[in-house]
């Protein structure tokens, strides 16, 4: 079975395709949570307002909101849900990208096709929402990996380690 790994850092991502234990294809893209951070600190104006966030509330909204946004009036601080979502909208497609890239190249000459779900691990995996959001963007099964009985709570920069161990159980 060919599984994605997918580990989100605060700074770079680790993406690969494993099969059977081998790692057939892995790449870092330079794109991790912190991204969409920087992307919420946008100019924005809203009305008469101009808003522009500071890296703490940017951070605070990312972790308060993620990606599980309710179709509600108001939204994360000062900013409108349909606004939230048109910051990091451009990141976001960024991801799906980058992953979809991993898998063209990764399975292009592997007998086996696609992938037939993704292993989601990192920091930046831990925000609301992202496993469904991408499950949904690649019409594939999205598992979070529990790396912290191998790790430690402490010890994530090594979780994409596990997930190559892992894929194939």
């Amino acid at each position: 079975e060919l599984v994605v790994v997918v580990e989100l850092g605060a700074r770079r991502s680790l993406m690969a395709i494993v099969a059977r234990g081998e790692v057939l294809l892995a790449r870092e893209p330079a794109l991790g949570s912190d991204s969409l951070t920087e992307a919420l600190m946008g100019q924005v104006t809203v009305g008469q307002d101009t808003i522009q966030l500071s890296w703490e509330e940017a951070e605070r909204l990312k972790r308060q909101w993620g990606l599980h946004l309710e179709e509600e009036a108001g939204g994360p601080g000062r900013l409108s849900v349909a606004t939230y979502r048109a910051l990091i909208a451009p990141v976001l497609g960024q991801w799906l990208e980058e992953i979809r890239r991993t898998i063209t190249f990764g399975t292009q000459d592997h007998p086996e096709g696609e992938p037939r779900r993704v292993l989601l691990c990192g920091s930046g995996a831990q925000l609301k929402g992202f496993d469904a959001w991408l499950s949904r963007g690649l019409g594939l099964p999205v598992e979070q990996m529990a790396v912290e009985p191998f790790l430690g709570q402490d010890r994530p920069d090594f979780a994409a380690v596990c997930g190559l161990l892992l894929a194939d159980e």
